[in-house]
Order: structure tokens, then C-alpha cells, then sequence
């Protein structure tokens, strides 16, 4: 059957066994539970089809083309699929687990429900693309470009991201537990209420990052540059913020009690009703910072600069203040602090 053309044919329970389908045409057909197996379909092409429950057992898939194809509960576990074309295609719930997909380009590409956990993404080209509830378990992603993907709940435990490219990247309540972004370059990102808890973030670009809500408990963001990076509401609680630049971010409601920020470098940040136990600013920059009604207790702002900072509603007897720079600093407005808390 080899060069054989089943263009637009339905293909509904069928099985193929042991047949030489090399160069076959299978373009815009529809596939539901065919199994394909000990098959030679190198050099075939599925541009256009419908695979749904597709079966690829011991079959030959060198160089096959898939542009095009919408792939849906079809398995390529463990395949080396470096030489097929997947221009275009879509796949829902396919699961690549232990696959080869090492320097490919599958830029814009839609993945819904995928699973890669263990699959090798070296130097891989995900530009643009969705990579939604998608599972990247323990994957080798070195060197992988994300820029500018998108996709919620997308895991990446145990995943070697070492220089991966996320700036610009939409990933919304993705995992990142305990995963090494050390160094990594991702202004501009949106993690909004993900789990970055005990994440490596030192010396990386966070700048204009968003992470409003998300779990950074634990996370080392040790020289990380982020300016202008929105944390509002998230959890900073233990992190390490040490020599980070983080000037005219948002920590707003976060709670960040044990973190510290010694050395930090921390203007015109907003602080505003965050909670702020046990948090250590020794030596930090926080002029013209604002933490007004922020929530302290044992805190240490000792040789901090705070000046022109508002201070208006902080308990300033739950801190320490050795050697601090207060000039210019606003302090609580009793009136208003008044007028505040007064109930009708």
C-alpha cells in the first residue's frame, strides 16, 4: 500500500497490521480507534486529519506529516518524533510521556490536556504556544523557548528548566514546586495564583512580572531583578529576598512574615496592609515606600533607609529601627487613623 491515497476516507475500529504504508496519503481522514500496528508509515502524511483514540503501536512514523491535524487521545510515548511535521496541529489529551522532542519548532501549536512528563524538550521552540492543564513532570526543558505561551494550570515539577525563556509567557496557577528558575529570563510573565513554593528564582528577571496571589513560600528571589513586578496578595512567607531589586513593585496584602529583604533594594514599593512577621529589612532601601496599615510584629528595619517612606497605621513599637534613616518620614495621622477604624 505504499504511495497508496486514502484521502478524506473515514476510518471507524479499523486495524492495519504489518502493512507498508511508506509515503501513504491519509490527508483529511478521519480516524476513531484505528490502530496502526508493526506499520510502515514513514514519509506518510496525515495533513488534515482527525485522530482520535489513534493506536501507533511499533509503527514507523519517520519524517510522517501531521500539519494540520487535530490529535486527540493519541499516544507517542517514548518516540523519537524529531523528524515529523507537526505545523499547525492541535492535540488534546495526547500524551508524548518519555518522548524525543529535542530542538523542534512546535511555535503556536495548541496543546490541551498533554502529558510530557519525562520527555526531552532540549532547546525546543514552544513560541505562542497554549500549553493549557499540560504536564511537564521531571521533562528536560534546558534551553526551551515559552516565550510568550500561554496556558493555566500547566506543571512543571521536577522539571530541568535550565536556561528556559519564559518573558512574556500567560501561565496562570501553573506548578513550579521546588523548581530551579535561578537566572532565568522572565519579565513581562503572568503567574497569577501559581505554586512557586521553595522555587530557585535568585538572579533572575522578574521585571513587570505578575504573580498576584501566587505561592512563592519559601522561594529564593536572592538578587532577582524585579521592578515594577506586581506581588499583591501573594505568599512570600520565609522567602529569601536578599540584594533583590525590587523598586516600585506591589506587595499589597501579601504576607511575607519571616522573608528577608536585608539589602534589598526596595523604593517606592506599596506595602499596603501586608502582613510583615518576623520580616527583616536590615540594610534595605524602602524610600518612599508605602506601608501604610501594614501588619508588623518583630520586625527588623536596622540601618534601613526609609526615607520619605509613609508609615501612616504601623505599629512603629513592633520593630527595631537601629540605625535607620527616618527623614521625611510620614508617620501615623492619629485623626485619620481615627476617622478609619470609626464605626457608625
Amino acid at each position: 500500500l505504499s504511495g497508496t491515497a486514502f484521502d478524506e476516507g473515514v476510518f471507524l475500529d479499523s486495524t492495519f497490521e504489518r502493512c507498508r504504508l511508506g509515503g501513504a496519503s491519509l490527508a483529511r481522514t478521519g480516524h476513531t480507534r484505528t490502530t496502526f500496528r508493526d506499520c510502515d508509515l514513514s514519509d506518510g502524511s496525515f495533513a488534515g486529519a482527525l485522530l482520535f483514540r489513534v493506536e501507533f503501536a511499533g509503527t514507523d512514523l519517520e519524517r510522517c506529516d501531521l500539519s494540520g491535524a487535530d490529535v486527540q487521545w493519541t499516544n507517542f510515548d517514548g518516540r523519537d518524533v524529531r523528524s515529523m511535521v507537526l505545523a499547525g496541529a492541535g492535540f488534546s489529551h495526547a500524551s508524548f510521556d518519555g518522548a524525543n522532542l529535542a530542538e523542534m519548532k512546535l511555535d503556536n501549536l495548541r496543546f490541551i490536556d498533554c502529558s510530557f512528563a519525562g520527555a526531552d524538550l532540549t532547546n525546543v521552540d514552544l513560541r505562542g504556544a497554549v500549553i493549557e492543564r499540560c504536564s511537564f513532570r521531571g521533562a528536560k526543558l534546558c534551553g526551551a523557548v515559552l516565550t510568550g505561551c500561554r496556558g493555566a494550570h500547566a506543571n512543571f515539577t521536577a522539571a530541568d528548566l535550565s536556561a528556559t525563556k519564559f518573558s512574556g509567557a500567560e501561565l496562570p496557577f501553573a506548578v513550579f514546586t521546588d523548581a530551579n528558575l535561578a537566572g532565568l529570563d522572565l519579565h513581562g510573565s503572568v503567574f497569577a495564583g501559581a505554586d512557586l513554593s521553595g522555587a530557585d528564582l535568585s538572579d533572575s528577571n522578574l521585571a513587570h512580572a505578575s504573580f498576584p496571589n501566587a505561592n512563592l513560600a519559601g522561594a529564593s528571589l536572592a538578587r532577582a531583578t524585579a521592578e515594577g513586578c506586581l506581588l499583591d496578595a501573594a505568599a512570600l512567607t520565609g522567602a529569601d529576598c536578599r540584594g533583590a531589586v525590587i523598586c516600585g513593585a506591589s506587595l499589597a496584602g501579601g504576607s511575607c512574615g519571616r522573608a528577608d529583604f536585608s539589602d534589598a533594594l526596595l523604593t517606592a514599593t506599596t506595602w499596603e496592609a501586608a502582613e510583615l512577621t518576623g520580616t527583616t529589612f536590615a540594610r534595605a532601601k524602602l524610600d518612599h515606600a508605602s506601608l501604610v496599615h501594614a501588619m508588623v510584629s518583630a520586625m527588623t528595619f536596622d540601618r534601613a533607609d526609609l526615607s520619605h517612606a509613609n508609615l501612616h497605621g504601623l505599629d512603629e513599637t513592633q520593630a527595631t529601627w537601629t540605625g535607620a534613616v527616618l527623614a521625611h518620614v510620614r508617620r501615623t495621622d492619629r485623626d485619620l487613623l481615627d476617622a478609619e477604624r470609626w464605626m457608625p
